[in-house]
């Protein structure tokens, strides 16, 4: 899988105007022997996409208060490319088009409290073809899916002084609800294109999450942190999709520290260039399918589901009656050390963690990651 993006930011001295523009996209491919249409026979499967093409606008209309809005879309093609002179085939799209919203910000930083809300909305899209498996649709056609999601959050961090220590509570109150609707599909299934409304089929998912956090600066030598939240998780559906409505709670707890190596007088380090050791741990409960933390609350709907070929261990209805099955509890230990050169215009960051993941059995895993930032300056 390649990644590739493109973050672009500025605002006016004043602050009068901010204006941004992000674009992530990727491309990969998938090779396995042994296909799901024709054993023993290689196959391909390709994915890409847009992970988001979006535009900010925002002003400081006041010292103690920022407005901003936002707009954008994503999306993803996957197709599964069958040995010559088979007849199978499967593609699917998912896609957010479009997304929008606005935000509001209070406080600044040695302000007493900081808070901020936002809004957002996005409309899912989803199609689905599959062909070469039992009970095939016509033409391989599954039904296309429509998600409208709507979703607010509000923020809020206060700060208190004493004796050389910061310390910052924080709060959070979170939102969503995301209303699916089933469509007939068109001849071809070709993305954003639908057919008449299925009646009644319709489920929506709920969201309400609670959470608390604090964090505590020790004067030059470093800090730390802990965060705990709980999302009451909610799925309802229609009358002719005969399930039952089901609600279930997840919950995360996390806490870390960081030390600052140059604050230690016998280093000796310039003033210029910060150094840092970190050491954090998480656990969490959340559902394998569309998970307890939303990173994006808008992709419900938009994950490479358990469907047909490209999952061999899923149903190809599974996207279209989604459940709670697959909850999972995941644990992790990280540790990285970071630093910052020419008074933070140079950042980078390497880090590793080792997870568990305890479902019906016990997984073990490694990650490892690194990253080098680059802030521009406009000096005087």
């Amino acid at each position: 899988m390649h990644r590739f993006g493109l973050v672009l930011a500025s605002q006016a001295p004043s602050k009068i105007i901010r204006f941004g523009i992000s674009a992530h996209g990727f491309i990969g491919t998938q090779t396995q022997s042994g296909a799901i249409f024709a054993a023993q026979n290689d196959y391909s499967r390709t994915a890409m996409g847009v992970d988001d093409i979006g535009v900010f606008l925002g002003s400081q209309v006041h010292p103690f208060v920022r407005l901003g809005i936002h707009g954008g879309v994503n999306g993803c093609i996957d197709s599964l490319g069958v040995p010559s002179g088979n007849t199978g085939e499967d593609r699917f799209f998912y896609g957010t088009v479009p997304s929008f919203g606005g935000e509001l910000v209070f406080g600044k930083s040695d302000f007493p409290v900081q808070s901020m809300f936002t809004l957002n909305y996005a409309s899912n899209n989803f199609v689905y073809v599959v062909k070469g498996i039992a009970n095939e649709k016509p033409n391989g056609n599954e039904d296309a899916l429509l998600a409208d999601s709507l979703t607010w959050k509000w923020q809020t961090m206060g700060k208190i002084s004493s004796s050389g220590i910061v310390y910052l509570p924080a709060l959070l109150l979170e939102y969503s609800n995301c209303k699916v609707r089933e469509f007939s599909p068109t001849d071809k299934n070709y993305p954003l294109t639908f057919g008449s409304a299925r009646l009644d089929t319709n489920w929506t998912i709920g969201s309400f999450i609670f959470g608390l956090g604090a964090s505590a600066f020790v004067k030059n030598w470093g800090k730390a942190w802990f965060e705990y939240a709980h999302d009451f998780f909610s799925l309802s559906y229609g009358a002719l999709t005969a399930m039952t409505d089901q609600s279930r709670g997840y919950d995360r707890i996390g806490c870390g520290i960081e030390g600052n190596i140059h604050a230690i007088p016998a280093l000796n380090v310039p003033s210029s260039i910060e150094l840092f050791v970190r050491l954090g741990y998480e656990n969490m409960r959340l559902n394998s399918r569309f998970g307890a933390y939303h990173g994006d609350e808008f992709r419900f709907i938009n994950e490479p589901l358990a469907i047909g070929s490209q999952n061999p261990g899923g149903t190809v209805a599974s996207p279209y009656r989604i459940d709670m099955d697959g909850d999972v509890r995941i644990s992790k230990i990280t540790s990285g050390l970071g630093a910052t050169f020419f008074d933070g215009m140079l950042g980078v960051d390497v880090g590793m963690g080792f997870l568990t993941l305890t479902s019906a059995q016990i997984n073990n895993g490694f990650e490892f990651g690194a990253a080098v930032s680059y802030n521009l300056v406009a000096r005087k």
